[in-house]
Formats: C-alpha cells, structure tokens, sequence
C-alpha cells in the first residue's frame, strides 16, 4: 500500500470519533500520522449523538448536581459553529439535530429531583420552561459527524485491510501505534501478542421506530416500566433522518435487559403508547439494532467516565467512555506523545 511506504510516526487504528479526533490532534502537533478503518465504528456510527455534560445521571437517587463529570460542551459548540481552539477540528458541517433532551415522566417529578436539577438550572447546565426541563447537551447526527472527520483528513484516512500485527514486526513500523477500535481493540491486542488491558462488552438492545409521520422528539422519559429493579429508570428517544423521514432512536435504561427481539418490542410499544398517546403505535415498524459497547475492565470494580488510555511502550489502547469525552481522550494521547517524543 502506497501510503505505508513512508515510515509513519503514528498510526491510529479505527475510524470512530475517537479515531478521528486523535488523528486531527496528532497532526496538528505536526506528525507525519495516518488512520486506518480495518474496523466497523459501530460504537460511533450507532449512539445516539447526545454530547453529555453528566446531567443526566442527575436522574439517579444517588446523584449530585455538582458531580466530577467533565464538561466538555463548551468546547463542543466551539468545533460545531467552525471556531474551534487552535487543536480541535473544525466541524461545522457536521449536523446538530437539537440543543438537547427535553425530560418528560409518566409520573410527577420526585422532590429531590427537582432540587437536583434546580442545582443544575442554576449552574447552566439545565434549561427551564413552561412545559419543563431541557438538558443542554446538544444531539448531533453521528454519521454527519464521521464525515466531517473523515473529510478533514482524506488523504490520510485509509479503509485498506492491514496486517497490524505484521506491520509492527517490520522494520517500516510506525514509532506510534493507537488502537481506538472499540470492541475491535480486544482481537487487535491479542494479534500483536498483549493480554492487556481487559475489555468488557455491555450488549445494549436498540430499536429503532419507523413507518408513521413521526415529529422530531428527543427527550429522556423517566418511566419505573423501562426498569422496574432501577430507581428513576428512563428511556431516552432521539429522531435522525434516515430515508427522508424521521425514525426514532430508543435508548436508555431499557436497552441494557437482555430480551427477544419479540419482547423489546413489545415492552417499546408499552412504553410509547404511554408516553405518547396520539401517536400510531400499532402502526410503527420497530427493529432491532444490538450494539456491543466495549469499555476497559475496571481495574477496582468501579466503573469511572473519565478517557482510558493504557501506554505500553508506543502501544496506546484508548477508549473515550462516552462521545462527549473524545477531545479529553485526544488530549491525553497527545500528551503522552509529546513527552515521549518521536524516536
């Protein structure tokens, strides 16, 4: 392949938004960098697009206003209206779908949930109007959001199937090797001969809501039948234009029961009939989408959204946690680079 000839001094492998965004970072530090897509970015491709700022783990009795998730959407917005910091990419063509996720309940708030979010109110975290409380967490449309990425670095975002493993072996490896694979990190690691660091995967149960006129909608539903063994369970639903019509995304509390095919839907149809009683159930089209998101092993059992990178020697396995934490994960693979150099 013609752009290996030249020895690379990084080589991220996955072409998620981490993928992506790394590569920007990577190349504005002035390295000779490329990407290559040898795995699907499921994990991108098929999330929701909500760009979290924490607020919605304000649903949980055991949550606090003010809690040590990092809040990145300032810097978000910067990249989206095309004025991004100096180090960021430039994604004004990607698509912003809402300014965020409107909260609706089947039953009436909880007092110390309105104290929570009055807290956030209060820190610009949560809108509040009339008909209730928006999180200010801008939805954008993933695939719009790749495209702009890949875009950005065409000539050196690479779909070619390679042998990474035989690659490092030869003398044209590159000094860098970054696997943001997601799920694929796992099969990547064990190819170059590593047992580490330990993946897991959380199947989630997706479905997608199709065939009548459906409104544009994005809200997190807080409704006990999307997970009766969960306090303030919820659902959350999103819309993306697929086909020239609007479908809705349904996520949430209720995706992470493993179910049939069969009793998603009906326990999906359940709750939309709930939540929207105008709306023509029985004649919306539901279908399944089983997404397998990869995380790394808690080393202590405590799951903490903070990026992960994992160094050893110039293998970095990354994964962001959440979208929203890419630019931190980016920041923090760019670190280590640049304190280590290129040899």
């Amino acid at each position: 392949m013609s752009w290996l000839a030249d020895r690379l001094d990084a080589l991220v492998v996955g072409g998620g938004a981490a993928g992506g965004w790394i590569l920007h970072r990577l190349r504005h530090l002035g390295l000779h960098a490329a990407l290559v897509d040898s795995t699907d970015a499921s994990q991108t491709a098929n999330s929701q697009g909500i760009l979290h700022r924490g607020t919605k783990y304000l649903l949980r009795p055991t949550a606090n206003a003010t809690d040590d998730f990092p809040d990145l959407v300032d810097r978000w917005h910067r990249c989206l209206r095309g004025d991004p910091p100096s180090e960021d990419p430039d994604l004004r063509h990607t698509e912003v779908l809402s300014s965020g996720p409107r909260l609706r309940a089947i039953d009436e708030l909880a007092p110390d949930l309105v104290t929570r979010l009055e807290t956030a109110y209060r820190l610009g975290k949560v809108d509040r109007d009339e008909d209730g409380y928006r999180f200010l967490e801008p939805i954008v449309d993933p695939p719009s959001l790749l495209a702009n990425l890949e875009k950005l670095h065409a000539s050196r975002w690479h779909r070619d199937p390679i042998d990474v493993a035989a690659l490092m072996a030869s003398p044209n490896a590159p000094c860098w090797l970054i696997l943001a694979a997601g799920a694929g990190n796992q099969a990547l690691l064990e190819s170059l001969g590593f047992d580490g660091p330990s993946m897991i995967r959380q199947p989630l149960h997706m479905v997608w809501a199709r065939g009548v006129d459906l409104p544009p909608t994005y809200c997190h539903m807080l409704d006990p039948e999307a997970d009766p063994a969960r306090q303030s369970a919820h659902w959350t639903v999103t819309s993306h234009r697929r086909g020239g019509a609007w479908s809705w995304y349904i996520g949430g509390d209720v995706t992470e029961t493993e179910r049939s095919e069969a009793a998603q839907h009906d326990l999906i149809r359940r709750l939309l009939e709930r939540a929207f009683p105008s709306l023509d159930v029985a004649g919306l089209q539901l279908s399944s989408l089983w997404i397998d998101k990869a995380e790394p092993q808690p080393v202590d059992g405590i799951r903490r959204l903070v990026p992960f990178v994992h160094a050893h020697e110039r293998l970095l396995t990354v994964w962001p946690m959440k979208l929203a934490l890419v630019p931190q994960l980016a920041d923090l693979v760019a670190e280590v680079i640049a304190g280590e150099g290129i040899a």
